[in-house]
């Protein structure tokens, strides 16, 4: 099993502790850092993917530009109503 430390007793293996809580402190911190490593770059690549897909999003809906009350706007094209220019 994963995270578990071996200990011999007599002829055979048995699993008796979690790896992390007893065992070696050195490998124990090596361990957390990489774990630490990992959920940070996931965090990241996620944050990163979420922009992408909110960009594909913006592409792919069609857009106009208008001019309302005088100042020009970009709205979606659903929202254009009569009297849009």
């Amino acid at each position: 099993m994963l995270g578990f430390r071996r200990k011999r007793t007599n002829l055979h293996e048995k699993y008796d502790y979690p790896y992390l809580v007893f065992g070696d402190l050195q490998e124990g911190l090596t361990l957390f850092g990489f774990v630490v490593v990992t959920l940070a770059l996931t965090l990241f690549q996620e944050g990163r993917t979420e922009r992408a897909i909110e960009a594909l999003r913006d592409l792919t809906s069609p857009r106009a530009l208008v001019i309302r009350d005088g100042q020009r706007q970009r709205i979606a094209g659903r929202d254009v109503v009569r009297g849009d220019s």
